[in-house]
């Protein structure tokens, strides 16, 4: 937690605003200082007000300039009984350049926690969604600060656990409000999508409701234009064509292959229903991470691009063949059945078969190749294409009827 606090003492100072500055002193008396500054309000909405402070850091030791960043926060209008204090505030994932004044979402680091009670609670990092929830009135584990209590135990029954749900709940709306009005101002919006609760808690409490707000989220964001198409616009995550995870682990080695697969899913279903080739990877992973049966049908299989390429719709070209090289050698590592299925293979005039319908000429020079396409073509048409010579056994040369043939003209 120590070597922690520096990245986290910004987040501190924004929450408690009678911590004027925090200051690290080292054993050789280097000082890193972080001072709270202007608090900036910028909007009101129906359920929150949104607002901005900032936080000044500088390094007294080194010859550097300091720092100025922005903390971004949405204060519930909903306030604590009696008092003028938000049950709820949620830190934004978002980020003010210095240089140009744009504003960006990004990812907070998996050691931020995503809860605080003014102090973050350590063991809450990578809770879900990509926010920072404070609130006085969560309830916590006593001894350990380590987690929210969203299921009653011996600590804590079902009315502090409830409550803490409420509160979740009020943040949901006010994050909900912010982003429909506010999502195309801002770049990198994609970060927003991140829902990613533990819904496989051995808890079976605790996964029942991380399964109720693992499909809130997902239900909330599937909508949101915060997903970038091969066409340059913004599209919802539930109008994307993305990998199955057939694809996942081979695509995040090969960048190649990615690029052949992402050809095909935008040839077949058009650039306004793909992301962009650098986030296919992420937009893949994030869909299947919300596991809504609604989106099976975003999902791209092997066999899907194996029917588009045998499909009237594909057109084998020379701007395009090196796409299939790469994808038939993921066929043949991977779902070598596939080439007996379906036409994936082209032959010297570049036309499509089946594996077991194709011959390798490999004692064949250009010239005798050159005459048998003219004394026996039913042969020659069925010459594999050069580029594609591997997916062929050694058997598959040519049939001993075929070699006879071939001594009777050739000899």
């Amino acid at each position: 937690a120590i070597t922690r606090a520096p990245a986290l003492v910004p987040y501190v100072l924004a929450l408690i605003n009678r911590i004027n500055s925090i200051q690290f002193i080292d054993e050789g008396n280097n000082r890193l200082s972080f001072v709270r500054g202007v608090e900036e309000p910028l909007e009101d909405g129906n359920y929150y007000i949104h607002k901005c402070i900032t936080i000044h850091t500088a390094n007294t030791n080194e010859d550097e300039t300091p720092r100025s960043n922005k903390i971004f926060i949405l204060d519930s209008k909903e306030c604590i009984d009696n008092e003028n204090i938000p049950k709820i505030s949620v830190i934004l994932p978002l980020r003010e350049d210095s240089d140009s004044g744009k504003v960006t979402v990004f990812q907070f680091d998996h050691n931020v926690p995503n809860h605080f009670i003014f102090l973050p609670l350590i063991g809450t990092e990578c809770w879900g969604v990509n926010y920072i929830f404070h609130s006085p009135l969560f309830q916590c584990n006593d001894e350990l600060r380590d987690s929210v209590q969203f299921v009653s135990t011996g600590q804590y029954g079902d009315e502090e656990c409830d409550r803490n749900k409420e509160i979740i709940s009020i943040a949901g709306n006010m994050i909900d409000e912010f982003w429909k009005t506010h999502l195309l101002k801002y770049n990198n919006v994609k970060y927003v999508a991140k829902v990613r609760f533990g819904i496989n808690d051995s808890n079976e409490k605790i996964a029942t409701y991380n399964k109720e707000l693992q499909k809130e989220w997902a239900e909330r964001y599937k909508d949101y234009p915060i997903a970038t198409a091969q066409d340059g616009k913004l599209t919802t995550p539930k109008s994307l064509k993305l990998l199955s995870y057939e694809f996942l682990d081979e695509v995040k080695k090969n960048q190649t292959l990615r690029d052949a697969v992402h050809y095909f899913i935008a040839k077949q279903y058009g650039s306004s229903c793909v992301p962009i080739r650098e986030d296919l990877i992420y937009w893949s992973e994030i869909v299947a991470e919300w596991e809504l049966d609604a989106l099976n049908e975003c999902f791209i299989t092997v066999e899907d691009i194996s029917k588009f390429i045998e499909s009237s719709n594909f057109s084998l070209s020379s701007d395009n063949i090196g796409y299939l090289l790469e994808f038939d050698k993921f066929v043949m590592s991977n779902q070598i059945r596939l080439f007996d299925t379906y036409q994936l293979i082209p032959t010297e005039d570049c036309i499509l078969q089946k594996k077991k319908d194709l011959l390798r000429p490999a004692v064949f020079n250009a010239t005798l190749q050159s005459i048998m396409k003219v004394l026996i073509p039913e042969i020659a048409r069925r010459f594999v294409h050069s580029n594609f010579t591997e997916f062929l056994d050694d058997a598959s040369y040519y049939t001993d009827n075929d070699a006879n043939v071939i001594e009777r003209f050739c000899v």
